[in-house]
């Protein structure tokens, strides 16, 4: 629906501290939590870019949810901010732009700024 009225589609988890009794039920709630989001970038329609938040589920998006074992490192799109590029011959997502942001790296507007960058590329030409 998202994509049809030309909206970003953003999927996102709380950044609320959550009690477990146990290690095992945090992990497994960590677990469930990347299963989750592996299932829907194997479901993902045709997109433009992605941008994925920490290091764990950074790097569950590329190698599990996409099936990666490499990518084309482009720069930083911000300081500590990674901006990668899919191979040219990847099965459904050639040649896609992907931003990297370690877990609790960049500032406030940090994730905004990358959006604006990677969705309105030409509007930053001028800046």
């Amino acid at each position: 629906m998202a994509q049809a009225a030309n909206c970003t589609a953003v999927v996102y988890t709380s950044r609320q501290v959550l009690s477990f009794e146990t290690a095992a039920a945090r992990l497994s709630l960590g677990r469930a939590v990347s299963q989750l989001f592996t299932f829907l970038l194997r479901n993902l329609p045709e997109i433009g870019f992605l941008i994925t938040k920490g290091g764990i589920t950074s790097n569950d998006s590329l190698s599990q949810g996409l099936e990666l074992s490499q990518v084309r490192l482009l720069g930083q799109i911000l300081p500590g901010i990674s901006l990668v590029q899919l191979a040219p011959d990847h099965p459904r997502f050639p040649l896609l732009p992907v931003v990297l942001f370690p877990g609790n790296v960049g500032q406030a507007d940090s994730l905004t700024l990358a959006h604006k960058r990677i969705a309105h590329p030409q509007d930053q030409l001028s800046k």
